[in-house]
């Protein structure tokens, strides 16, 4: 007994149907169009915390570079008076009537705004990133197309590389 199927006529031209011989009709897949970042897009923007952290860093870096054009942080505000060192936020709203948001934190130990000082930072902090940022990019380009170019830089690099790759990161914190 033979363990070949044997196909009727009407299922050979199912399963094989001829083609024209046409270039350009050959060449259009017939598959939806793939977008590598729409995809990305798609799977992170399922999530509801992820959109909630984007407008949460939309919000710091608004009010870290947009604020201070109108309330300019001063670090020697009240440093004269020594009335306005460590106020809670009750006191210190009590004691300076005008802008209570800027006291909603309290005073610090120089009697200036910590709410003032915690912006100001993050805002130094922002630019330290992204000027970091731009250095290693700058760097990494440079050296990324010297090191695919020339053959000598890749084996000075190389050893450069596995010289680092060797020292255990916790020598390198320390």
């Amino acid at each position: 007994m033979s363990d070949k199927k044997t196909f009727t006529p009407e299922e050979q031209a199912e399963l094989f149907r001829f083609i024209d011989r046409d270039d350009i009709a050959s060449e259009r897949i017939t598959a939806p169009r793939y977008s590598y970042w729409k995809s990305v897009f798609r799977v992170f923007f399922r999530r509801k915390i992820n959109i909630f952290m984007i407008a949460v860093f939309v919000f710091i870096f608004l009010v870290a570079f947009i604020m201070p054009i109108f309330w300019p942080y001063d670090m020697m505000e009240n440093v004269t008076n020594a009335a306005t060192f460590n106020l809670s936020p009750a006191k210190a709203m009590a004691y300076f009537k005008t802008n209570p948001i800027k006291w909603i934190l309290g005073t610090g130990p120089m009697g200036n705004s910590i709410l003032y000082g915690i912006i100001s930072g993050s805002r130094t902090s922002l630019l330290l990133a992204v000027i970091c940022a731009a250095i290693n990019m700058t760097i990494g380009i440079i050296l990324g197309a010297v090191w695919g170019y020339s053959k000598r830089f890749d084996q000075v690099m190389l050893v450069i590389y596995n010289i680092i790759a060797n020292v255990p990161y916790i020598l390198m914190i320390s």
